[in-house]
């Protein structure tokens, strides 16, 4: 990847590749495992990965089962035990797209619900790309690359889009002015 590093950290934590192949190491931050017991619901501990091209593109994969099959997101997935997030994110990147990432810092933890009694604990992480070749894999329908103008005119998941745009990772418009209003005419 040439260019400017979107990365927090100059060196990335953890390259995975598509093999599972460790080639980086990461210090263990997270003692859990997944699933744990924690109150009344059963937490699921995930993880995911913004990646970006050199051209700025973000990786997105369609996904093929439920919750909202179709709709396009991160790759990402569980957690298995005694693994870490970040490499579980790396992982789920290489076995949904075929690319090896170089993980960097954490941007995101955020809860969803799925299903009565069970909450998914999700860590998303910035990655950049650093190997392999893009395909459609594991439980992903098909997975490309996408400019952030071409994300919000795609059915993305619940979410996904507001999430980039409180990050910064998305530009969102500052005030109403060229923005459509609620009938389709472009504010004053």
């Amino acid at each position: 990847m040439t260019g400017r590093s979107f990365l927090a950290e100059g060196r990335p934590a953890l390259v995975v590749g598509p093999g599972g192949d460790r080639r980086g190491t990461m210090p263990r931050r997270h003692g859990w495992a997944a699933p744990s017991e924690v109150g009344m619901a059963t937490r699921v501990l995930a993880a995911g990965a913004v990646v970006r091209d050199a051209a700025g593109r973000f990786l997105l994969v369609q996904r093929a089962n439920d919750p909202e099959a179709g709709r396009w997101t991160l790759p990402g997935g569980r957690v298995e035990p005694g693994e870490s997030p970040a490499a579980a994110a790396a992982r789920e990147v290489a076995e949904e797209t075929g690319l090896e990432v170089a993980v960097g810092r954490e941007w995101l933890v955020l809860e969803r619900p799925a299903g009565p009694g069970v909450v998914f604990e999700i860590h998303d992480f910035l990655a950049e790309p650093v190997g392999g070749t893009l395909r459609a894999g594991d439980d992903a329908a098909d997975a490309g690359w996408f400019t952030p103008a071409e994300l919000g005119r795609m059915a993305l998941t619940t979410g996904l889009l507001g999430h980039l745009e409180t990050a910064g990772l998305v530009n969102r418009p500052d005030t109403a002015r060229g923005r459509p209003s609620p009938d389709g005419e472009r504010a004053p």
